[in-house]
């Protein structure tokens, strides 16, 4: 089929009432949840209720949030657009064909319009920053109610909350000093999708690969949000590598899934793509360069996928040591803003600065 399957409109006011739904029920229980810890700490440690503070003088708090998989209204929608979209599929084939057609002669990914993704991606977010602002909240409570009842001036406060998300890992910052507040914020770190062939060298050959070292880093030490694709189990799909994949969250890269594609579709982990890709195949420069590569050169649909997906969530960089891909380095940032690049460019050039 030459273009995607549509995909109905996701029901937008459904998915938010669930949201200020889910956040309300947190809201009520995230304290009486820390306050029962809090408690059996207290029971199995009573030596602690005996010793005598004077003063508190510094908290930090420091706590990681995961990746939240679709769930509710999200995941069924996903759901019904997988068996709704089967029949459709196999509808249109026999009529085009006019016999049995095997689904993997064709490529399909759906999409969804840019304006009802952003309204998705805005109402996640919100959610994601009333939540994290709650445990702030909460934990600033703890932290009063844990001073003596002598002590008058506040102790210094620190507290780090990290939440990952495919788009982009967001990062809660709070302290205070005196009871001042120091700083207040909640940011994203820059972003960066890592190719299967450099995981893959990491892998096979790290002395090697000293920048892939260098980017593994920085994403420890949180100044870049680093993520592959769900692709990366197709690029490698045996063992001994294949099972190494799910060491990547040890590394502080995290699977952000991938675009929907018929018979490689985790339910509940991959989603529709962004429309305004598969218009960059009709760009005249595309064509002639990709006419000019040989077929191995180029890029297969696995490679096309981690592309679409890290366009779907819009993320930075995409860096690759692949030629067909940086091949079209120049038509790819042009014509969909992809900042292609080698990992050692990216280093010499654009790694964010403390």
């Amino acid at each position: 089929m030459d273009q995607p399957l549509p995909i109905r409109r996701f029901p937008l006011k459904e998915f938010k009432e669930e949201l200020e739904s889910d956040h309300a029920e947190f809201e009520a229980s995230v304290e009486a949840s820390v306050q029962e810890a809090l408690a059996k700490l207290t029971d199995q440690t009573p030596q602690l209720m005996e010793a005598k503070v004077e003063a508190i003088n510094e908290i930090k708090i420091s706590a990681d949030f995961g990746l939240a998989p679709p769930k509710g209204v999200l995941l069924e929608f996903l759901q019904l657009e997988q068996s709704r979209l089967y029949r459709e599929l196999c509808s249109q084939l026999e009529a085009t064909k006019g016999r049995p057609v095997s689904l993997d002669e064709v490529e399909w990914t759906p999409t969804l319009p840019s304006t009802e993704f952003d309204a998705i991606e805005k109402l996640w977010d919100d959610y994601r920053v009333s939540t994290a602002r709650e445990v702030c909240r909460c934990f600033l409570k703890l932290a009063g109610d844990a001073m003596p009842e002598t002590q008058t001036v506040r102790p210094g406060i620190q507290i780090s909350l990290y939440l990952p998300d495919a788009r982009g890992a967001q990062i809660l910052r709070y302290s205070e000093a005196e009871g001042k507040v120091l700083v207040d914020e909640i940011r994203r770190l820059p972003t960066v999708t890592l190719d299967t062939n450099v995981v893959r060298e990491w892998w096979e050959d790290r002395d090697k690969v000293e920048h892939v070292r260098v980017l593994l880093e920085l994403g420890k030490s949180r100044r870049l949000d680093l993520a592959v694709t769900g692709r990366i189990a197709d690029d490698i799909p045996r063992p001994p590598l294949a099972d190494r994949i799910n060491e990547l969250p040890d590394l502080n890269v995290h699977d952000v899934g991938s675009i929907i594609r018929f018979g490689y579709w985790r339910v509940g982990v991959d989603v529709a793509g962004r429309d305004g890709f598969e218009g960059f195949f009709d760009s005249p420069a595309v064509v002639k360069k990709l006419k000019g590569l040989s077929v191995g050169r180029r890029p297969d649909w696995r490679d096309w996928d981690h592309l679409r997906t890290h366009y779907r969530y819009d993320r930075g960089y995409f860096l690759t040591w692949d030629g067909g891909i940086l091949h079209l380095a120049e038509e790819l940032e042009e014509e969909l803003g992809i900042l292609v690049r080698k990992p050692e460019t990216f280093l010499s050039r654009h790694v964010p600065q403390e």
